[in-house]
């Protein structure tokens, strides 16, 4: 104890049953993957897993005086593939940009520069950038993205030629330091990945929800002296499933909860915006309020002048609305 509050394999029950066409497509590609264990070394030809994005997040949890713990977790599925770093060396018609591609950017971006989850594409990239703030970004980062100081200039301007998709343009000066930069990072670390990965992306149906069955986000309340579960909830709704009969489901979920001593459990996160009240007792919502945006991020609570107060900061993004607000409310 205690059990895990989400799934760790997923089996053909598991997948998703919101329609027939639905379950049909999602089972076609689940055919096809070679593992549905997390705890199994991702294959080439695909693993199916909960735990990009899924299990506990940053957002922590939170715990009271009884030493009961609540935590939220997403419960979607993603598939990861592997590709044998051996094929770039005796890849007939691969460039050096290319092989820096896949070994430094294929995680987020996937090898076929499709994107995926919060990673942007790179097929169109000149479109919307120039190449001087492509280099930049690629020397200082931004936002979720590093930056990539053990690339070299030379191989940065291979890495641009081959995302531009022009010809790679090297000097017989650069080709030696290139091939003597290789040589000393081959002394310094000793070894080579032996594969890189391929793609990451969610496993989803043709509509774009999780390809299994609901719940895709839960609140746990979990009790530290015996182990047990208290209660679980789905956290968060599809408006547009619940219009279709489809029961309150849960939605991927980024931020914490907050609970007080008198017995409420505050928590954002989802991405239809809302805000809850949970009775700490049994999982049953008290209280919501749409914010302006989505909350993704862990409520304060607080007092001033003998009043309590609980407060968000409403920044929205992840695919949802972006904004920048802080909402107050007072506690009666």
């Amino acid at each position: 104890k205690p059990k895990p509050f989400v799934r760790q394999v997923i089996t053909e029950e598991e997948l998703t049953d919101i329609s027939e066409s639905a379950h049909q497509a999602v089972k076609a590609e689940f055919d096809t993957l070679e593992s549905r264990h997390k705890f199994l070394p991702p294959s080439e030809k695909g693993t199916l897993l909960i735990g990009y994005s899924g299990g506990a997040e940053w957002g922590g949890n939170a715990i009271d005086d009884e030493g009961i713990l609540y935590v939220n977790a997403n419960e979607e599925p993603w598939v990861v593939k592997m590709i044998d770093a051996n094929r770039f060396d005796h890849k007939k018609g691969i460039s050096e940009g290319e092989k820096h591609y896949l070994k430094n950017c294929a995680m987020c971006h996937g090898a076929d520069r499709k994107g995926g989850a919060q990673f942007p594409e790179l097929l169109q990239v000149k479109e919307r950038m120039k190449k001087e703030q492509f280099l930049k970004l690629v020397r200082s980062g931004s936002g979720r993205m590093p930056a990539f100081p053990h690339v070299s200039e030379t191989e940065v301007r291979q890495l641009l030629a081959y995302i531009w998709g022009e010809k790679e343009t090297l000097s017989v000066e650069e080709a030696e330091h290139l091939a003597q930069d290789r040589q000393q990072q081959d002394t310094v670390f000793g070894f080579r990945p032996r594969y890189l990965v391929a793609s990451w992306k969610q496993f989803k149906d043709p509509e774009g929800y999780p390809g299994i069955k609901p719940p895709w986000g839960t609140l746990t309340a979990i009790n530290l002296h015996t182990g047990d579960h208290l209660w679980q909830v789905p956290l968060g709704t599809y408006p547009e499933l619940r219009e279709r009969s489809i029961a309150t489901t849960g939605t991927d979920n980024y931020g914490g909860p907050v609970v007080t001593a008198g017995g409420l459990v505050f928590i954002a996160a989802t991405k239809d915006s809302k805000i809850r009240a949970f009775d700490s007792s049994d999982g049953k919502i008290l209280w919501e309020y749409e914010l302006p945006e989505a909350g993704f991020a862990t409520p304060v609570t607080y007092t001033a002048k003998g009043k309590q107060y609980m407060v968000i900061a409403a920044g929205g993004g992840r695919r949802t609305p972006s904004g920048g607000k802080y909402i107050a409310f007072s506690l009666d």
